[in-house]
C-alpha cells in the first residue's frame, strides 16, 4: 500500500485525540455503609413487611448486602415484571445466533397476524412500542399454551400503530417469547435454560406461571433470588460476558439499554401515579425488556433497571459498575418513594471506580465498545496518568508512556497518549474469544481492572478523513465523482480484511482493506469505488461491515460533480 505523508498522518491523529481535559485520582478508602444500613430499617423496612434482602455488587464480589424478615439471598420470591429483562435476554441470545433479527416483523412468525399487526417488530414489542394488546385474559390458564395465547392477540385491534407511542404491559412481551419458540425451535424452558439460566449457573430461577397454568409467563412470571439476579446483572454489566464467558454480544448489550421510547407518546406506565411525586421518572425511558432510568448528555444509558409490581428491584448503575438487588415481595407503592431515596443514598456512598465499562470507547465512534483486534481505544477515567497529556512521539507506539501502562491479560499494549484522564491504547492485532482482563498501571501500582469482551471486529470510520481519487480531501466543494474512488480511514479491524461497504446506501466495489501504515497501528484504510448511478449528495453515508458488526452511522461524504470551486482545493 502507499505511504501517507507524515502531515496527514498526523491528521488523522488529531482527528482521533480529541483531547479532553485532566481528572485527578481519588484516594481509595473503604466505603462505609452505615448510613445505608439506618436508611434500611428506618426508611424500606416498614414498607417491605414481609422481608427483603439488598445485594450490591461489582465485578461477581459482593460489596454489601442487607437481610430483613428472614428473606435471605437464595430465598426464591415472585419477581413480576423483572421477568422481562429475562425474556428480553433470551430474545437477543436468538439475534446473536442470527435465529432472528430485532426488526424482524410479526408477520414472518405469527401467520394469524395481519395488517398493522403484522408490521409490529420484535424491537417494538420488547420495548412496548408495538401496540400489540389481547391474550391477557388467558394468562395463568391451563387449558391454552403460550402460541394459543398469542394467537387471541390477532383478533384483538392495536392500541396504536407500530413505533408512534409507549404502552406498560404483557401482551407484546409474551408475543416476542413466542417467536423466540418458533425462531429457536424449542420450547421457552428449554431456551432460557440454554440461553440464560445454564451459563449463569442460575440454580433458584424458574419461569413460572402460577401451579395452574400452561406455560410460562414471560412478561411476569419469574421465581427468582437476589443470588441469580446478581449473576445476571454481573454479565450485562461486563457487557455480556460472565466469569470469562460469552453469554451476550456486547451488541446485544447495548440493544436491550437503547432508550426506544424517547419522544413516543405515552399511553401507559406503572410509574404515572408517581410522576407528580417524583418528577424524574417521567424521564425515564424504555429499552429492550428494561428501563433506562439515567442517560448522559449525549444520551448513553447511566442506570437501567427492572422493577416489579411486587417490589422486586433489580438494576445496574453503569457509571459505578455495580449492580444492585432488592428482593421482595410486597406491594410496591409505597416502595417506590422509599427506593428512589435508597439510589440517591447509594449513589453518594459507592464512588465509581478509576475505570468504568462506559469508560471503555471506540476512538473513532466515541462509542462503548468491546475490544476487538486493532482497536484503536478511548480508555476514560481518573488517575491515569499525567496532569498534561503526552503524546508519543515515534511511529512505533511505546508499551509505557509517562509512567502509565495498559494490559491485556497481563501483556502491554501500545499507547497513542496518555492524561489523567484519558488513555489512546491500541489493541493488540489477536485477542482471546469472549473476554480479556484490562488492567491500567501508573508508576507500577495498579489503578484499575476489569473484565472485557471481545468481538471478532469492532468496525469503526474517522469523521472527516475521506479522500478522493486524487488525493484531495472530500468536502461538499470537493466531491467524489461517480465511478472513482475514495479512501477512508477507521479503526477496529486487524491484518488484511475482506468487508462490505455502502455509500449513500448503495453498495460499492472494494477496491483494497488492510493497515493504512505499518508505522501506525490501529488504523486500516479502504480504498471503494462510488457507483456510476449514484445520485448527488453533499452528506451519502458510508457504512463498512465486517460480518454482523457495522460502523457507526453519522459519517458521509460528498458525491457528485465538483462545482466550480469558490476556494482552491489544495493538493496533499
Amino acid at each position: 500500500m502507499r505511504a501517507l505523508p507524515l502531515a496527514q498522518r498526523l491528521l488523522l491523529v488529531s482527528i482521533l485525540l480529541n483531547i479532553q481535559g485532566p481528572l485527578r485520582a481519588d484516594e481509595a478508602e473503604p466505603i462505609d455503609f452505615s448510613e445505608l444500613t439506618n436508611f434500611l430499617r428506618q426508611n424500606m423496612a416498614p414498607v417491605l413487611p414481609g422481608g427483603f434482602t439488598l445485594t450490591l455488587a461489582r465485578d461477581g464480589a459482593v460489596l454489601y448486602e442487607f437481610t430483613s424478615g428472614g428473606v435471605g439471598p437464595r430465598r426464591a420470591v415472585a419477581a413480576a415484571s423483572a421477568s422481562k429483562w429475562y425474556t428480553a435476554a433470551v430474545v437477543l441470545a436468538l439475534a446473536d445466533d442470527g435465529a432472528l433479527s430485532l426488526e424482524d416483523p410479526a408477520g414472518k412468525y405469527l401467520p394469524k397476524f395481519s395488517g398493522e399487526q403484522a408490521q409490529a417488530t420484535i424491537a417494538q414489542m420488547l420495548s412496548h412500542t408495538s401496540g400489540l394488546q389481547g391474550g391477557e385474559a388467558c394468562i395463568g390458564t391451563k387449558t391454552l399454551t403460550l402460541g394459543e395465547c398469542v394467537d387471541l392477540m390477532a383478533g384483538t385491534p392495536l392500541q396504536f400503530a407500530p413505533g408512534t407511542a409507549f404502552a406498560y404491559g404483557a401482551a407484546s412481551i409474551n408475543a416476542a417469547g413466542r417467536i423466540a419458540e418458533i425462531a429457536g425451535g424449542k420450547s421457552w424452558d428449554a431456551l432460557f435454560a440454554e440461553k440464560i439460566a445454564g451459563p449463569l449457573e442460575m440454580t433458584c430461577t424458574t419461569f413460572g406461571g402460577g401451579a395452574e397454568a400452561s406455560y410460562p409467563i414471560l412478561s411476569g412470571g419469574v421465581v427468582t433470588c437476589a443470588e441469580d439476579y446478581t449473576r445476571f446483572l454481573e454479565m450485562i454489566a461486563n457487557r455480556g460476558v460472565y466469569r470469562g464467558r460469552r453469554v451476550l454480544s456486547a451488541t446485544a448489550v447495548a440493544e436491550m439499554q437503547r432508550p426506544r421510547s424517547v419522544g413516543l407518546r405515552l399511553r401507559e406506565s406503572p410509574y404515572s401515579p408517581f410522576f407528580r411525586q417524583e418528577p424524574a421518572l417521567a424521564s425515564w425511558s424504555y429499552g429492550a425488556g428494561e428501563w433506562v432510568e439515567r442517560r448522559s448528555a449525549a444520551q448513553e444509558p447511566l442506570e437501567v433497571s427492572s422493577q416489579g409490581a411486587l417490589s422486586f428491584s433489580p438494576w445496574v448503575d453503569l457509571e459505578r459498575d455495580l449492580t444492585g438487588v432488592l428482593a421482595a415481595q410486597d406491594g410496591w407503592n409505597a416502595v417506590v418513594p422509599a427506593y428512589l431515596r435508597m439510589k440517591e443514598l447509594i449513589r453518594r456512598l459507592v464512588p465509581a471506580p478509576a475505570v468504568s465499562h462506559i469508560g471503555v470507547k471506540n476512538a473513532a465512534s466515541e462509542r462503548t465498545t468491546a475490544l476487538a483486534p486493532g482497536l484503536l481505544v478511548s480508555i476514560a477515567g481518573r488517575g491515569l496518568g499525567p496532569e498534561e497529556q503526552v503524546v508519543a512521539e515515534t511511529p512505533e507506539l511505546p508499551l509505557e508512556l509517562a509512567g502509565t501502562r495498559v494490559l491485556v491479560d497481563g501483556e502491554p499494549v501500545r499507547l497513542l497518549s496518555v492524561s489523567g484522564g484519558l488513555i489512546r491504547a491500541v489493541m493488540p492485532d489477536e485477542l482471546p474469544e469472549a473476554a480479556v482482563r484490562l488492567e491500567v498501571e501508573r508508576d507500577g501500582a495498579g489503578v484499575a481492572a476489569l473484565t472485557m469482551p471481545v468481538d471478532e471486529a469492532a468496525p469503526a470510520l474517522i469523521r472527516g478523513a475521506v479522500e478522493n481519487e486524487d488525493g484531495t480531501w472530500n468536502n461538499p466543494l470537493n466531491p467524489a465523482r461517480p465511478g472513482s474512488t475514495i479512501t477512508v480511514y477507521g479503526t477496529g479491524a486487524a491484518g488484511a480484511f475482506r468487508p462490505e461497504f455502502s455509500i449513500g446506501g448503495q453498495a460499492a466495489e472494494v477496491v483494497e482493506a488492510g493497515p493504512a501504515l505499518e508505522q501506525s497501528p490501529g488504523i486500516f484504510r479502504v480504498v471503494a469505488r462510488v457507483p456510476d448511478d449514484i445520485a448527488p449528495s453533499a452528506t451519502a453515508a458510508l457504512e463498512l461491515r465486517l460480518g454482523r458488526a457495522r460502523s457507526q452511522t453519522g459519517v458521509s461524504c460528498a458525491v457528485g460533480e465538483p462545482a466550480a470551486a469558490v476556494f482552491p482545493v489544495v493538493p496533499r
